[in-house]
């Protein structure tokens, strides 16, 4: 008796620093979820900044009067712009990363010890620290409604686009930015092509960094993806969500 009293009292105390851990990284999420809603907040300003200047950069262009830009400095320009939005980009990866972490040790580790202090088992039904798997069944399981008027809001690609808009969003004036850089470095009779200023090698160097960096970026986002959808699918546990 005073031994099952004992292993009671000990299981609870294991129960207590568990659930500690599971919402010191609940906050750790949430605080990241914040952190790319602000960059996201960023990111819309500064579109809107960029879009705002397209009709000044137009006058400049059409009223040559007013400034003379080299076409050296504007493609510079447009290279700056897109390694901005490319560090936005790697930083939301990097939250995203983390957070795919966080949800398969809460998974793997936190939910299977909880489950075998609670039921002595690791595997189980019961929906205990099982957000992570109604995520993962709302973005890769779901299925999809009878009801024609509801098949195209609820179906899975909804929900998936809808993660992964803050990546759209802040993605787009990255192609637009250097597919501008090389529309100038190829039809503006002024630009210096084969010239070995400063300048110039900067703007090649800083080409090839910035596509390097934009291309490494998609592919880790196919990462994260498979890092996410994989979390849950290995261990190929069925939750019970209504009784």
């Amino acid at each position: 008796m005073l031994e099952r009293e004992a292993s009671s009292s000990s299981n609870d105390k294991k129960l207590k620093v568990l659930l500690k851990e599971y919402e010191a990284l609940r906050t750790e999420v949430i605080t990241r979820l914040q952190m790319q809603t602000q960059l996201t907040t960023v990111t819309s300003l500064l579109i809107g900044v960029v879009i705002g200047a397209i009709p000044f950069l137009i006058s400049i262009g059409t009223q040559k009067q007013l400034i003379n830009i080299s076409p050296l400095i504007l493609v510079t320009f447009l290279l700056l712009i897109s390694a901005l939005f490319i560090s936005l980009v790697w930083v939301i990866l990097e939250q995203d990363a983390e957070m795919a972490y966080i949800s398969r040790y809460l998974i793997k580790v936190i939910r299977k010890r909880a489950l075998e202090l609670i039921e002595g088992i690791t595997i189980s039904e019961e929906p205990i620290f099982a957000w992570e798997f109604y995520r993962f069944k709302e973005l890769f399981e779901q299925k999809i409604p009878d009801k024609w008027g509801t098949k195209l809001f609820k179906s899975q690609p909804m929900e998936q686009a809808l993660s992964v808009s803050r990546y759209v969003l802040t993605g787009i004036p990255i192609p637009f930015a250097m597919g501008a850089a090389v529309t100038i470095y190829i039809t503006n009779p002024n630009y210096p092509r084969f010239s070995l200023d400063f300048f110039n090698v900067f703007n090649w160097v800083f080409f090839i960094l910035n596509l390097s960096f934009f291309l490494a970026a998609i592919i880790n986002g196919f990462r994260i993806y498979f890092l996410y959808q994989s979390g849950t699918k290995e261990d190929k546990i069925i939750v019970k969500w209504e009784r």
